[in-house]
């Protein structure tokens, strides 16, 4: 293509007559019409000009849309902000709130977990029992059914509670936090081992999802200190 031609597709691209084209080169509007035609050479100070303007063209479009994304970015910041405060104070509401045996029953959870606990030499393990409603875990976190079963490993009795698969899908927060607990649950076990009735703890858990997002959930703890079985009923914290 020609710089005629380019000259008069720019043009018509833009929507300029001659004239108005004119006006913006600087030139007579016949001039323009002799470019276009091909009975004029484009000299070069109209050709340099024509690149000086789309070169400002473009640079005014390169600001707006970084401004545009920058505008955006910040927008996306403050929601997820926002998100993350909501969350948190959810949490902390619901790590302070005792959970009493008159209301165990009522509670709403997405899924449910079974577990046994040993205490050998003080050093915790857990064998988990049973998992409710793997198809809501799936659902929210993204997981297979399979993948599911692997990381909860039910049967199988795990010495250290800390090797446990499916700390995999927890947050470091959250396991640096259960593993402070643990440190004291051998100790508070030979105390209240005894005991009669449950205790009741919530626990707030931060899952990494298969598409690596986080999703936070409180878990809702039913302990039978004498039995040594935990029961769980996990509600996650989902915000549209």
């Amino acid at each position: 293509m020609g710089n005629q031609e380019i000259l008069r597709a720019y043009r018509l691209r833009k929507g300029f007559t001659q004239g108005q084209f004119a006006k913006i080169l600087n030139v007579h509007r016949n001039t323009v019409a002799n470019y276009e035609s091909g009975r004029s050479e484009v000299p070069e100070m109209v050709k340099r000009r024509f690149e000086v303007i789309e070169t400002k063209k473009t640079e005014r479009t390169s600001k707006m849309i970084t401004a545009i994304d920058t505008s955006q970015k910040d927008e996306l910041i403050n929601l997820q902000k926002e998100k993350i405060e909501r969350l948190e104070q959810t949490i902390a509401k619901h790590k302070s709130t005792p959970i009493q045996s008159t209301v165990w029953d009522s509670l709403e959870y997405d899924y449910g977990v079974k577990l046994s606990l040993t205490f050998i030499n003080f050093k915790m393990g857990r064998t988990i029992l049973e998992v409710g409603n793997k198809e809501r875990i799936s659902e929210v976190l993204g997981y297979s059914i399979q993948e599911i079963d692997d990381f909860w490993d039910i049967g199988v009795l795990y010495t250290n509670f800390k090797a446990h698969p499916v700390d995999a899908i927890i947050s470091k927060e959250t396991k640096k936090e259960i593993d402070k607990q643990i440190l004291s649950l051998p100790n508070i076990f030979e105390a209240l081992k005894d005991m009669m009735g449950n205790h009741y703890i919530p626990q707030p858990i931060t899952y990494i999802c298969k598409d690596k997002s986080f999703i936070h959930s409180v878990a809702y703890n039913k302990v039978d200190w004498k039995n040594k079985i935990v029961e769980s009923k996990v509600q996650f914290l989902l915000n549209d």
